[in-house]
């Protein structure tokens, strides 16, 4: 209970105007301080009209009333205040806190005003794109320092869109940066570090049906035997090739995307911080892989009328998750808060994500306006909601408020 009290008493949810068990006005002020002994320093409240400051510890004598003793310079008091706590939002506090029970914050959230939610959703925001700059910076360091790799290395995790996340992730931390801008200028042979890493050139990665057409009619043999001289040369390693399967799609279009965008040299942070528009921005990550690729989806495949570029909703969910954070991170390293605020801003302007996360929220009510509120929501449901952190939630509080409130 002293807890559950501690907690009331920090975020304000105890009603400001109580009365004491002596039925004196009492009114909090300022809640102070917690320290990590369950106290709070420089707490202030008024009794009847007279103000007091001071270190407090708060105790529950029941369900009913709360005991608050005061420590000034010189002088220590006790005051009992009429506090009627029921038994549901007890146990409720207790449930929520060993993670074995959520509040229905969705409803209280749909009855926020508007300036209130979008001042929570913005703190979120903040807080979801500050922990993705935090990676970044630990992924900048193992680029020794190299700002155009570290955003490849995360594009080329981006690249993997969900379903086939964990293995672009795995690909991507073994990818040697360095061997490919030895070889830029040749598709080829920047296809054939790429395909090699992947796992990709080796006859066992062709499905049987496919695989004569492969030896035979596709650009396979050629990057066999280029990955063969530059894996002695540069000591390449490469992940297992039945680590791609994942669903039914095939990785080699996208690893044929992200190719031609090394071997074009149009994706770095210049050049992503020069852009000022959402199309700027679009355009700069549209590629077109090379002529095989454009007809075809794996090596020796049958032949397809042709790949298309990434969709609008693809290219948003790489400026979402890779570009926005990245952007976010370089501002911050150059002290230039232009961009800080530059990639932000392209959040308000893309179309909110459509997931499980999102549509939970709206059924509710919740209005959710672009990918800035989808982002905010997300890092609630992964950061507090599944973390059990609903203490420090803004909802849940509300929720608590209003339970107190009503009980009054």
């Amino acid at each position: 209970m002293t807890d559950l009290i501690n907690y009331l008493w920090k975020n304000r949810i105890i009603p400001q105007k109580l009365h004491t068990t002596a039925n004196e006005p009492f009114e909090i002020t300022a809640a102070g301080q917690e320290n990590a002994d369950g106290t709070f320093s420089n707490a202030t409240f008024s009794i009847n009209g007279k103000e007091l400051c001071g270190d407090i510890r708060l105790s529950t004598v029941d369900g009913s009333v709360v005991t608050i003793d005061i420590t000034t310079p010189g002088n220590t008091a006790s005051f009992h205040i009429a506090l009627n706590i029921p038994q549901e939002v007890s146990k409720e506090y207790h449930e929520i806190t060993q993670g074995r029970h959520t509040p229905p914050c969705e409803r209280i959230a749909a009855t926020y005003s508007n300036i209130k939610l979008r001042d929570y959703l913005t703190r979120l925001l903040i807080e979801r794109i500050e922990e993705k700059a935090e990676r970044i910076g630990r992924i900048y360091e193992s680029c020794d320092k190299r700002w155009d790799d570290t955003l490849f290395k995360l594009l080329a995790r981006s690249f993997g869109f969900g379903i086939q996340g964990r293995p672009f992730e795995e690909w991507a931390l073994i990818l040697n940066l360095q061997a490919l801008g030895k070889h830029r200028n040749s598709i080829e042979q920047v296809e054939a570090i790429m395909f090699g890493q992947a796992g990709l050139l080796t006859p066992e990665s062709i499905p049987a049906y496919y695989l004569r057409d492969a030896m035979e009619n596709s650009p396979y043999q050629l990057l066999a035997r280029e990955y063969k001289f530059l894996k002695s040369k540069f000591n390449l390693q490469e992940m297992r090739h039945n680590g791609w399967m994942y669903g039914n799609s095939s990785p080699h279009i996208r690893i044929a995307r992200l190719a031609k965008l090394f071997h074009s040299e149009k994706v770095g942070t210049t050049a992503i911080a020069a852009c000022n528009t959402l199309k700027e921005l679009r355009d700069t990550l549209q590629a077109q892989p090379s002529q095989y690729w454009q007809h075809h989806t794996q090596f020796g495949s049958t032949a397809t009328s042709g790949t298309g570029d990434l969709g609008t909703k693809q290219l948003d969910v790489l400026i979402i998750n890779t570009i926005v954070p990245i952007l976010y991170s370089y501002g911050k390293h150059r002290r230039d808060t232009g961009l800080c605020n530059k990639a932000e801003d392209f959040l308000y302007e893309i179309s909110a994500e459509n997931n499980s996360i999102v549509r939970r929220w709206t059924q509710q009510g919740v209005c959710i306006n672009c990918a800035a509120d989808s982002q905010a929501l997300i890092q609630l449901n992964n950061a507090y909601c599944k973390a059990h952190r609903c203490t420090e939630c803004r909802f849940a509080q509300s929720y608590f408020r209003e339970r107190l409130a009503a009980t009054q």
